[in-house]
């Protein structure tokens, strides 16, 4: 009971903090393109080995692997195509992250107070309170990085072998959501164990380093043996990976993305600053101080990697923030102790307040009504009339991919390029306007 308390209680506080993202219509332009090709598969529109994005912009869309889009189709085919069904669905992916930053913490042998800590300083990360009302990838790939490293954990602590072939096996639904990026927790193993007191490492590092891999390719083989998966992955490798790595480009400087991750912790780590200052705890303990390095490097091994591309954004390095957030936990927790503790009625009560505000942010205008108002509500007007229908446009508005994503989304409505008879215009209010 104890610890859903804690999960409810960070949740009501993110609540609050995604007041201007989640359940509000609207959102960012990747996720809108993901959210129309998860809706036209629970459709029919398109299968899922060959996704459909519109009949002139990927109409064979290769871009990313497809395990997001399957499990969001699951959503659209149970909720129906609804503007929050992509809200519901990043608010299960936090909770289920939640948890596992819990069991992490709880199989880690971090106190109670300090999986409490680590869960807000999760929660209060700018970019994470974005990306779940936004419809990343990230926020798929987060419950799955997290869940493998805390079954890797339990399967260590307990000497369950069986259950580190199945933390790989998390990993390689990682990968098939996001790719390369979503292999990180293989190098789980080492940092586990190279910050350990154990006089076994190197050969403890091998044997689970070997197991996590083993369970990683296993799914990954089997999925390369069919044609049609095969087809798929090996398109997207060579489109995707291999290209993003030696032709696109969307910074200037590789270590973006670093300067990014450590930007977004800038908050947490001051809390805890502020934490460790004025709350002197007991003296330190080796492992309070191993556990923080383990969970700290290992966060930034996500990050590190991806300065191998110039095809950066921040919220890639979203799915890093649950194990830096556990590290900065570990880093305080003796001064922890020093601080009051709520009762469980205090808790409930924080909870009921901060629900009914976020709930009252929600109805104001300033809120309900800051994305893409005009352009949305264009959109769905034009769509009573020539829904699932192909509108011609110029050259400009055709290179308008946040306008692709969101007549896709919200008509749907597809446009095609032809410099001679357009038929929309984007009026200057941000609506589009019909002249035929």
């Amino acid at each position: 009971m104890h610890h859903l308390l804690r999960v409810l209680l960070v949740a009501s506080i993110f609540f609050i903090l995604s007041t201007f993202e989640l359940f509000i219509p609207g959102q960012f332009m990747d996720g809108a393109t993901y959210a129309s090709i998860s809706r036209n598969l629970s459709q029919g529109i398109g299968s899922y080995w060959e996704l459909f994005y519109t009949p002139y912009l990927y109409p064979n869309f290769i871009e990313h692997p497809p395990f997001f889009f399957w499990i969001q189709s699951l959503f659209f085919k149970i909720i129906g195509d609804k503007w929050y069904t992509e809200d519901i669905m990043g608010v299960l992916l936090w909770a289920i992250t939640a948890l596992g930053i819990e069991k992490i913490g709880k199989w880690s042998n971090l106190s109670n107070r300090g999986i409490q800590w680590a869960l807000i300083f999760w929660a209060i990360i700018p970019i994470v309170c974005w990306s779940y009302g936004n419809n990343l990838l990230e926020t798929l790939v987060s419950p799955l990085t997290v869940w493998s490293v805390a079954i890797a954990i339990y399967g260590i602590q307990k000497k369950y072998q069986s259950l580190i072939f199945i933390s790989g096996f998390f990993i390689s639904m990682a990968f098939l959501t996001k790719g390369p990026v979503g292999l990180f927790p293989l190098s789980f193993p080492f940092f586990w164990h190279v910050t350990s007191d154990s006089n076994r490492k190197l050969r403890l590092i091998i044997i689970h380093s070997f197991q996590i891999l083993l369970g990683t390719l296993i799914p990954i083989s089997i999925l390369l043996a069919f044609d049609s998966s095969n087809a798929y992955l090996h398109a997207y490798w060579s489109k995707q990976v291999i290209n993003s790595i030696s032709k696109i480009s969307t910074v200037d400087n590789r270590l973006y993305i670093v300067g990014s991750y450590l930007t977004q912790l800038i908050l947490p780590f001051l809390i805890a600053l502020t934490i460790r200052v004025f709350n002197k705890g007991s003296r330190w303990k080796g492992k309070t101080i191993s556990k923080s390095l383990t969970f700290g490097l290992f966060s930034l091994s996500a990050v590190i990697p991806m300065i191998i591309s110039l095809k950066q954004s921040d919220f890639y390095s979203v799915p890093a923030f649950p194990f830096a957030a556990i590290s900065i936990a570990f880093w305080i927790e003796k001064e922890l102790i020093n601080l009051h503790d709520f009762k469980t009625q205090s808790k409930l009560l924080v909870i009921i307040i901060c629900l009914i505000t976020g709930i009252g942010f929600r109805t104001l205008p300033l809120v309900k009504n800051h994305r893409d108002l005009m352009l949305r509500k264009s959109i769905e007007h034009l769509s009573r009339n020539y829904m699932g229908e192909i509108m011609k446009v110029d050259s400009v508005l055709f290179k308008n991919w946040n306008l692709h994503a969101q007549c896709a989304r919200y008509g749907p409505i597809y446009l095609v390029e032809d410099k001679e008879n357009s038929e929309l215009i984007l009026k200057k209010n941000g609506g589009l306007k019909l002249i035929r």
